[in-house]
């Protein structure tokens, strides 16, 4: 059973990054067919739109990356996140999940952008209980971040 005409693959892909299973299901394909057709519409899409579609970096681990992830950039604003998720059954997992600040079981994150809001850093997503701070120190990006760039945390 087909529920979205299928010329939406690609968009539905880079908005939502679905796995193929369930863009499958919803083009009435099989998975590896979605994978087929993702690889061969996304350099038609961005061919289309004159510049590349990519997904955000997970890592950042030199000044190179960083300068690749944001070309031409002054200001690097950088934010942690919350999401609500369901609450595990296991007792330990639920009470790390838990934050406080929200006062339900969530995952935080921390996400880099530009001025022009464009995100160009995701690292994993950590249990809800740790600070964004520590989340910060953990992943250490700030290094990475030449001296002449300004940085602002919401943090």
């Amino acid at each position: 059973m087909k529920i979205l005409s299928f010329s939406r693959c690609p968009l539905l892909y880079l908005k939502c990054y679905p796995t193929y299973d369930l863009q499958g299901l919803l083009f009435g394909l099989d998975r590896t067919r979605v994978c087929r057709w993702v690889k061969i519409l996304l350099p038609v899409l961005e061919m289309t739109l004159g510049r590349e579609c990519v997904l955000p970096a997970r890592q950042i681990r030199s000044a190179e990356e960083f300068f690749r992830a944001f070309p031409g950039v002054k200001d690097v604003f950088i934010d942690g996140t919350e999401r609500p998720v369901q609450k595990p059954k296991n007792l330990r997992r639920r009470k790390k999940m838990y934050s406080g600040k929200k006062r339900q079981t969530t995952r935080k994150g921390l996400i880099m952008t530009d001025e022009t809001r464009q995100i160009g850093f995701i690292p994993m997503s950590k249990n809800g209980r740790r600070h964004d701070k520590r989340l910060l120190d953990k992943v250490d990006i700030i290094r990475h971040i030449p001296p002449e760039h300004e940085f602002r945390t919401g943090i």
